[in-house]
This record gives structure tokens, C-alpha cells and sequence, in this order.
């Protein structure tokens, strides 16, 4: 026996000496790999504590048993994160932030709900159940779901590059942990709310800043499974997996699961209204009306036009109430100042920064002068009748990622099978699916009348808070449309084929779309990140290299160029493409507008030509003949320190 285990022993040291020392010099992986793989493991780690906090916080505070569904879980961690973005803002208004804040903050959190936190995380075991329910098509659904998730974390890992994040969701995070607090910003995006970006401000002091599109990645992730979730218990398994599908067949909302913006967390907190609601529906109790109004007020904190949901919910209390004037008043009453306490932490900071609540929209104040609102608030709009009259219609047919007017793909499966959904939405049915439709009806409603307002309004990225209510429509026409009976026809197949095809050729174009950009590549150590930055937004990475290469004190003004996450706080970015029009109101002559910019200590000006040229042939463009000769008698007699063949031009502002 002693032998024997002498022999082991010698044995294994034998397999760890050859092993070791054959991998000394046959390295299967390179430094770059190493590198990236523990710098994901630390940001999903961040991403996962922040989101496990949340979700302990939010069943440590709700009232009710403990377990239920996971979209119960879901909307655990819905209310977390709610309470935390509006903390952290509040908290780092009053006495600062800082990295071992944040560190010390995640750390007490895991303490002291360390017992709420392994409960919801142990919740998610039942995921597994959730898949296996939804047969052979939700399983396919989820198989496809998750290689878009892959394909989105390999992306959110990589530096950012996404227009938003750039110009100010990940900025202001940067921005307050480099001054150690949260103070006023010269952005006037700093006066729409911030509930996110404060979140995002956590994650980037713990990880870096790729730690927070990891965390929208996982917020993401959390809205899909709590929409495959709620959808099988009002509808059917099935139906929730065609809901995930239905959101999913879009080009943007795919590619947007790596963005590193606010639209998930906005319809993570739709969803959670209408689970709330449907419960006071089905209950008459008051505590799921006042977190509806709760999560309603956060969607608004996260962003402004999310009170579209708000308005939905109202509608959904006035009707579901019926006519006793008492009761109406009082259930509008626990709605709605849920609603009011938890957007006033924005309004607030806006009044007394800038003396407008509802800063930088209806009135001048802050940067935003009369001139920049006018801009902003331009009356033109795109399209015509028909976009208030077919807006489903034209959403998707005409909507195309980066394009003009609706701006985004959001594929064919939610007007397909959300019209049938509809069409379904009747007696015993529209009274289980009452919210959702209402919902959703109410914010299409919304939707086309404000498109006909302002050209901004008309974005589907500013109503994605009702996407969760057209998805599980949608999942209730598939449903709906297979149980029909036909002989010799088998609409289950019929419909199962068209979903999927749809479905298979977004997923086939998102992944070719991540294959170009580089991030798996850049996650393996193939693809540095200088050449990951360049080989994605080109001349603009050039120009941020040379902003770099001036000295540390220098101050570049930029013209026609928002992004400035890549050199802040060296640059001053043109946020809504408007400083030129501005300055020019204001101070008239190229001279009058150098004297101020070097009053003001900008040291350099960079000037974004191909953005300029943007407006030049437009007809309905701002600008007139006088304005660009202005700009030519500016530039004219400055020195040229960087020319990045012609499309950026980095001047000297020294006299």
C-alpha cells in the first residue's frame, strides 16, 4: 500500500514536471490573451456583484413572500438598480466619489444582504426550466439568443465605439471620478437624467471603462429572461421565447446589447411596470400600483421620454377603475407620486444648476442659449402624414440603423406578429393581456403624434420603454395564429419558419457585423486596441491620437465633432453640432468669436471638415453662405498643426 501511494505521488509530480515544462516553451496562448481574459473575468465579475446587489436590495425591500418566478427575480433587480443610480447620485452629489467609495460600497452590500444575494442568485436555477418549457422552438430561440449575447459581450469587452456612449453616457462617469465628485457639466446632456450614467460611474471606477457596457450587457440579459418569463406565464413558454425573438430579429436592438447605453435598463423597467400592474390588476392590493409608480419614475430618471410609460400606466389605472370618481382619484394618487418622488432627484439637480428643471429642454438656460434651443427643438420633421397614420408600418420598413428618421432596424417579426396579436386581443384574452396591449397602444398612439412635433421625436430608440408590451403582443399572435385549425395547413410550422428565417438572418448579419468590427479578435490578442479603435472609426481615432500628442495643458476646442470620451478633459466637444451657429449669433465676426475662444484658454481648435460638409448641400440646413465664409476668414490665418488629409484639421489658437 505505501508503495502504491508513493507511486501516485511520483507520478503526478512526473505529469506537472513534463506538462509545465513543455508549455514554457510551447505558450498555447499569448500575453494579449492572458491580459483580456482576466481583465473580462474582472469586469464580468464587477458587472455580475453590481447586478447581485441589486437584486438583493430589491427583494430585501419588496414586499411579499420570498422565491416566485424569475421575472419576480428580475423585478428584484429592476428595483435595485433603481435605488442604487438614484443613491449614488444623490450621495455623490452631497460628499463626492471616489474609487475605494465605490470599492467599499460593492463590498458592504455583498455583507450585508450576503443572505438576500445567494437567495436571488440561487433563483436562477430555474432558468433551466424555462428553457426546457418552451419546446423545440424556444430552445432554438434561446440557442439564438445566446450567440447574440456572445457575439455582443465579445464587442462590449473591446473599447467602446458607439456614438452615445462617446459623446456623453460613459463621459460624465469619467469625467466625475477624475474631479472625485459629481458637479455641473458644460454639457447640456448633463441636464437629461442620469440614473444609469451613475451606475455606469460605479462600474468604471471598479473596472475600467469597458466594465460598463458589460454591465448594460447584463441588464440586457436580465429584460430578455424576464421577458421569456412573464411571457410564459401569461401567455404560454412558447410565446415568451417568440417575445425574446420578436425583439431580438431587429438589427439594433441586437447590436445595441454592446452599446453601452441606457435603452435596456429604460425597457427593464417598462417590463417591470407592467408586471406590477397586471398584478394590481389581478389583486386590487395597493402595493403593486405604488412600484409601478415607483419603476415608472426610474424609467424617466434613466430617460426622459420613457414617461411615455408613465402615461401608458395612467391610462391602464383610469380605465381599469372604471367610473367611481373616489377610487379613481386615489389610484391615480398611488400612482403617480411614486412617480413624482422618484424623477425629483433629476428636476432638482437641473433647478438648481441651471434654474430649469426640465434642463436643456423648453427654455434657455445653462449652455443652452435661445439660439442652441432653437436648433435643438428644430420643428422640422421627417416624412409626412402617412408617419402618423401607418407609423408601425413605416417604423419598419423605412426605419434603418444610422439612417435618418426612425434611425433604427427593428425588423419584421414585432409588426408581423404583433398585428395578429392584436387582432387576438379580445375578450378573456385582452382582459389577461390588458396592461401590455394598453400599453403599447397607448405609446404608439404617443409615438405618432409626437413624430409629427420634432424629427428627434420620431427615433424608435426614444419608445423602446414599450417594446417589452409589443413583444409580448407579438408572442400572443404566434400563439394565437398556431392554434388555428386548418386542414391539411400546419400553422404552428408556417409561422415557427418564418420566425426562425427572420431571426437566422438577423443573427447571421449581427454576427458578421461583430466579425468586422474586431471584438472577438481584440478579446483573443489579435487586434490591439489602437488598431481595434482605428480600423472602426477611422480618421477620429487619428485625431484623438493627436490631441494626445499635444502637451498636458493644452485645451482643444472641437467644431462639428460630439465624441470626446478618447480625450476628455483635454477637449471640448461640439456636442450637438450647433457651437459654430451659436458663436456666431453671438459674436458675429471671426475675429470677435477668436478673441473669445482664446478668453476662454482653448489653446487649439480641431475642426471635423466631413462633419461640416454634412450640411453644406442641404436646403433646410441652418447655415447660410455668410456662416461658412465667416468660418474661412477664422481658419484661414491659423497655424496648421495637424492635417489628417483633410478631414480633420488640428489648428494652433495662439496668437
Amino acid at each position: 500500500m505505501r508503495n502504491r501511494v508513493l507511486f501516485v505521488f511520483a507520478a503526478i509530480l512526473w505529469l506537472a514536471a513534463v506538462t509545465g515544462s513543455y508549455y514554457l516553451t510551447h505558450k498555447p496562448f499569448n500575453l494579449d490573451l492572458a491580459r483580456n481574459v482576466a481583465l473580462a473575468g474582472w469586469r464580468l465579475l464587477i458587472a455580475g456583484a453590481i447586478l447581485s446587489v441589486s437584486g438583493g436590495l430589491g427583494g430585501r425591500v419588496l414586499p411579499g413572500p420570498r422565491g416566485g418566478a424569475l421575472f419576480e427575480r428580475v423585478a428584484h433587480a429592476a428595483v435595485g438598480l433603481g435605488l442604487l443610480g438614484t443613491g449614488l447620485w444623490l450621495v455623490g452629489w452631497g460628499f463626492g466619489v471616489r474609487v475605494w467609495f465605490f470599492a467599499g460600497l460593492l463590498v458592504g452590500l455583498l455583507l450585508f444582504l450576503r443572505r438576500d444575494v445567494i437567495e436571488w442568485l440561487k433563483s436562477w436555477r430555474a432558468l433551466s426550466a424555462v428553457w426546457q418549457a418552451g419546446g423545440r422552438l424556444g430552445q432554438i430561440i434561446a440557442g439564438g439568443t445566446a450567440l447574440l449575447l456572445g457575439w455582443a459581450l465579445f464587442t462590449a469587452l473591446a473599447p467602446p465605439l458607439k456614438f452615445d456612449a462617446l459623446v456623453y453616457h460613459l463621459v460624465f462617469p469619467q469625467t466625475y471620478l477624475a474631479a472625485g465628485r459629481i458637479e455641473y457639466q458644460t454639457s447640456i446632456f448633463w441636464g437629461m437624467p442620469q440614473l444609469m450614467e451613475m451606475l455606469f460611474t460605479w462600474a468604471i471606477a471598479l473596472g475600467g471603462t469597458e466594465t460598463a457596457p458589460v454591465l448594460a450587457w447584463g441588464i440586457a440579459l436580465l429584460t430578455l429572461i424576464g421577458v421569456a418569463d412573464w411571457g410564459a406565464h401569461k401567455i404560454s413558454p412558447r410565446a415568451g421565447w417568440v417575445a425574446v425573438a420578436c425583439l431580438l430579429g431587429g438589427f439594433t436592438l441586437a447590436i445595441s446589447l454592446a452599446w453601452g447605453y441606457v435603452d435596456w435598463l429604460v425597457m427593464l423597467f417598462g417590463l417591470v411596470g407592467m408586471v406590477w400592474l397586471d398584478q394590481w390588476q389581478a389583486t386590487g392590493t395597493r402595493p403593486p400600483l405604488v412600484l409601478a409608480g415607483m419603476v415608472a419614475g426610474f424609467a424617466i430618471g434613466t430617460k426622459y421620454t420613457a414617461g411615455v410609460w408613465a402615461l401608458g400606466g395612467a391610462v391602464v389605472v383610469l380605465l381599469h377603475t372604471g367610473r367611481n370618481l373616489g377610487n379613481l382619484v386615489k389610484n391615480l394618487l398611488l400612482f403617480s407620486v411614486p412617480v413624482g418622488v422618484t424623477v425629483t432627484p433629476w428636476v432638482l439637480k437641473n433647478l438648481l444648476a441651471t434654474g430649469n428643471p426640465l434642463y436643456p429642454l423648453v427654455f434657455p438656460a445653462g449652455e443652452m442659449n435661445a439660439t442652441r434651443l432653437a436648433l435643438y427643438q428644430s420643428p422640422l420633421v421627417f416624412g409626412d402624414w402617412r408617419d402618423a397614420v401607418l407609423l408601425p408600418w413605416r417604423a419598419t420598413m423605412l426605419g434603418l440603423e444610422g439612417g435618418v428618421g426612425y434611425s433604427a432596424a427593428i425588423g419584421p417579426l414585432l409588426l408581423a406578429f404583433g398585428f395578429l396579436g392584436f387582432l387576438a386581443w379580445r375578450g378573456a384574452v385582452r382582459r389577461a393581456l390588458f396592461v401590455p396591449g394598453v400599453i403599447a397602444l397607448t405609446g404608439l398612439i404617443f409615438w405618432a403624434i409626437t413624430g409629427r412635433w420634432a424629427a428627434l421625436a420620431l427615433q424608435t430608440r426614444l419608445m423602446l420603454v414599450i417594446f417589452p408590451a409589443l413583444a409580448i403582443i407579438s408572442g400572443l399572435g404566434f400563439e394565437r395564429l398556431v392554434q388555428i385549425q386548418l386542414p391539411g395547413v400546419r400553422l404552428t410550422r408556417v409561422a415557427g419558419v418564418v420566425l426562425l428565417v427572420v431571426f437566422g438572418f438577423n443573427s447571421l448579419e449581427v454576427s458578421t457585423y461583430a466579425l468586422r468590427q474586431g471584438g472577438l479578435q481584440h478579446f483573443l490578442g489579435l487586434l490591439p486596441s489602437e488598431t481595434y479603435l482605428t480600423n472602426n472609426l477611422g480618421m477620429t481615432a487619428y485625431a484623438y491620437q493627436a490631441i494626445h500628442e499635444l502637451p498636458a495643458s493644452a485645451r482643444v476646442l472641437m467644431l462639428w465633432e460630439p465624441r470626446s470620451l478618447a480625450c476628455t478633459p483635454r477637449c471640448i466637444p461640439d456636442e450637438i453640432v450647433d457651437r459654430w451657429l451659436s458663436d456666431r449669433a453671438i459674436y458675429g465676426t471671426a475675429p470677435a468669436i477668436l478673441a473669445s475662444w482664446r478668453a476662454a484658454g482653448y489653446t487649439h481648435l480641431l475642426v471635423y471638415h466631413t462633419g461640416a460638409a454634412f450640411y453644406q448641400p442641404d436646403p433646410q440646413s441652418p447655415y447660410h453662405p455668410a456662416d461658412w465664409q465667416t468660418l474661412d476668414e477664422l481658419l484661414a490665418p491659423l497655424p496648421v498643426q495637424t492635417d489628417l488629409n483633410g478631414i480633420y484639421t488640428l489648428y494652433t489658437l495662439a496668437p
